[in-house]
């Protein structure tokens, strides 16, 4: 295994993986210990998938900028409640969407970035406020 430090200091692998006869690039990523997709990884700093950080509630405020996962601004929090929030939207009927906090991705400066493209949730029609998830 070859490893080269970038000008950040940070260590890099950067073995080549031969995909010879009889070898198959999945099984050789498994055996240096990495996971075959994608998806099977952590990503470094986030909650598992499904997994809501107990700080998303308290680092989304009403006024901020919605966006769907591609860049599309949906709106502005409008309201915040325990389990939801609501988007003040510009375009759509009512005018509203209410998401359970697992749509949110990340809070990044004063923006609320979602895990879903603005036009899956507006085609969800979701109007009304999500009722109490079980937990």
């Amino acid at each position: 295994m070859q490893n080269d430090v970038t000008n950040d200091g940070d260590e890099r692998d950067n073995t080549v993986l031969d995909k010879g006869p009889g070898t198959d690039l999945e099984t050789q990523i498994a055996q240096q210990g990495g996971a075959s997709h994608p998806e099977d990884q952590e990503r470094p700093g986030a909650a598992p998938p499904g997994a809501l950080s107990p700080l998303v509630y308290d680092r989304v405020s009403v006024g901020m900028d919605v966006y769907g996962a591609e860049g599309d601004r949906l709106g502005a929090v409008g309201e915040r409640a325990l389990d939801w929030f609501r988007i003040d939207t510009e375009v759509g009927v009512g005018g509203v969407m209410f998401l359970p906090y697992r749509y949110v991705e990340d809070v990044v400066r004063e923006r609320v970035i979602l895990n879903a493209p603005a036009g899956l949730l507006y085609d969800m029609h979701l109007t009304e406020p999500p009722a109490a998830e079980a937990a």
